[in-house]
């Protein structure tokens, strides 16, 4: 999944099950029903990548519902706290709006290096249905335990 703008992105890749990972983030609510991500970005206040960071199968599932009814609802917004039993911190927000213009993307994640890293996105309805396509993928390859 990316995010572009202006020279700027964020790229996720999904790796698999956190159980089966590198999981260097411990101590999960769930390891066995969360994904293992890599993160790449370079967003105005900075850069970096982080391995080892996990997403519940069910928050992605919820974005890729939410983004889904984008099409019908005009407007979508989406936010879940870090996957640890001790954290009740923000981990992902996602907005988006269907204007004039194309979709108006919001994404934001706790990176681990910078603080967190946001960017905004104007795309057309075949990049969002690309993104759909991609988290749809991930939800068949890795269903809930």
């Amino acid at each position: 999944m990316r995010i572009e703008n202006d020279g700027y992105n964020i790229t996720i890749e999904f790796i698999g099950r956190a159980k089966d990972g590198l999981n260097v983030w411990n101590e999960l609510k769930n390891d066995a029903n969360s994904i293992e991500i890599f993160l790449g970005f370079s967003v105005e206040d900075g850069w970096g990548t982080t391995e080892g960071m996990c997403v519940p199968i069910k928050d992605i599932e919820m974005i890729y519902k939410g983004l889904s009814s984008v099409f019908k609802n005009n407007s979508f917004t989406y936010s879940c706290n870090l996957p640890f039993k001790s954290s009740n911190e923000e981990f992902i927000t996602v907005m988006a709006e269907k204007t004039e213009n194309g979709i108006k993307f919001f994404f934001k994640i706790f990176d681990d290096v910078c603080d967190y890293a946001q960017l905004t996105e104007v795309m057309n309805e075949t990049k969002l249905n690309d993104i759909l396509l991609e988290l749809k993928g991930v939800l068949d390859k890795y269903p809930v335990l």
